[in-house]
């Protein structure tokens, strides 16, 4: 399925003051009947030359370590046409006089921030349990450092505005959202067997896209499965490519559950066909080569993701670990790239290109966030899905 957003996003400082306010629409479904797909959603894959030029894990990890509590997070400033990381500090006054080693280089700069990360990550999940029992949503919780603190986007009373404010542990504004729901479903098409990342799936009459291959078990007795989005779920537990018959769902981190950590799912892939890679329009099979830990996803980062209904695409992050209330649900932990996705692009793989002719496994398709400028595709973690379903990842060898 497809789930569709509309609301300001969190971008660069620069961006950010030109969005307008504008009515969201969730759409929580899979694509068009009438697209009539009948081949693999074309997966593009770019480069981006600020990673090729910096690790920008090994430096967030060393900024880390030197600034511990007042590490207030980093992102990618691509407003001047030449692409900073910008790394922000808490309490330091002039941040720029503690730039030496590692966070000295070229392509980086230290800002000033109000609160640390761990300390606005704090604030931002007391917005949330504030949350829990106030309205229907859908109501996004962003913890953004550009804009100085939690910003709460969505319909809100007064009265939920106080006590939104009484919650937080720190600076928290609010932007005012009007929001609806709806479903909507689309049909298949064949491309099975084997089995990798980027094909269209059925899960009863709800259709989707399969991301990554991982293995569960005991490394002598492995019992390998797939991964797609867990609301790509119906009241049926077996999953097609077309009318081929794949395996049953064994296991939702979304069903049942009213905070959702990670919106996915397993299901069994035999064993003669399952493969640690991605379908792709532009270079056939990819091989996905290890999982890009969460401390990269910073704002800036330039991903690439696959789906059935738009093909995929590439961008860069423009939203870091937000939350999310839709109903009585409340969805945390989601990231976005400002690139667009539709119904049916759902549980589509989120990947990184390493630039060897592999990939990087990053999350799973869930949410699209609209504005009336931009659209944008936000994921689940891959390592958080891994977590909650107790699986790993399977990947390949070079």
């Amino acid at each position: 399925m497809g789930t569709r957003v509309k609301a300001r996003g969190a971008r660069s400082r620069a961006a950010a003051a030109a969005i307008a306010v504008v009515p969201l629409t969730l759409l929580i479904g899979v694509a068009n009947p009438a697209s009539g797909d009948q081949a693999p959603g074309a997966l593009t894959l770019e480069a981006d030359e600020l990673t090729a030029s910096l690790d920008v894990p090994a430096v967030t990890k060393a900024a880390e370590r030197r600034f511990g509590e007042d590490y207030g997070g980093a992102w990618i400033d691509r407003s001047s046409g030449h692409p900073v990381l910008e790394i922000a500090v808490a309490g330091s006054g002039d941040p720029a006089r503690l730039a030496s080693g590692r966070l000295g280089e070229p392509g980086i700069e230290l800002v000033p921030a109000e609160l640390g990360a761990a300390r606005l990550e704090r604030s931002r999940d007391h917005v949330i349990d504030a949350l829990a029992e106030e309205g229907t949503g859908p109501i996004v919780v962003d913890a953004d450092q550009s804009r100085g603190g939690v910003v709460v986007e969505g319909a809100l009373d007064p009265a939920a505005r106080a006590e939104i404010e009484a919650a937080a542990a720190g600076p928290v504004s609010f932007e005012q959202e009007a929001l609806n729901a709806e479903l909507v479903r689309e049909s298949c098409f064949v491309c099975y067997p084997p089995w990798r990342a980027n094909l269209p799936i059925r899960s009863g009459k709800a259709l989707c896209t399969g991301a990554f291959t991982v293995r569960q078990g005991k490394r002598a007795k492995h019992k390998f499965r797939a991964l797609t989005a867990g609301h790509c779920q119906t009241n049926r537990r077996q999953v097609y490519v077309a009318d081929r018959k794949i395996g049953k769902i064994t296991a939702n981190s979304f069903r049942g559950k009213r905070r959702i950590t990670a919106d996915a799912m397993r299901f069994k892939v035999p064993r003669k066909q399952r493969r640690a890679q991605v379908a792709t329009a532009q270079f056939g099979d990819v091989p996905v080569i290890a999982k890009l830990p969460d401390r990269a996803l910073v704002p800036g980062q330039f991903l690439c993701f696959g789906g059935r209904t738009t093909g995929g695409g590439c961008g860069y992050l423009s939203r870091q670990d937000i939350a999310l209330k839709l109903g009585k649900k409340i969805f945390t932990h989601l990231w976005c790239v400002n690139v667009p996705t539709r119904p049916g692009d759902s549980g589509g793989p989120v990947v990184q290109d390493r630039g060897d002719g592999a990939v990087r496994a990053v999350g799973l398709v869930g949410l699209t966030l609209q504005t009336a400028t931009t659209d944008e595709m936000c994921f689940s973690s891959i390592n958080l899905a891994l977590k909650k379903l107790n699986v790993h990842l399977l990947s390949a060898s070079r």
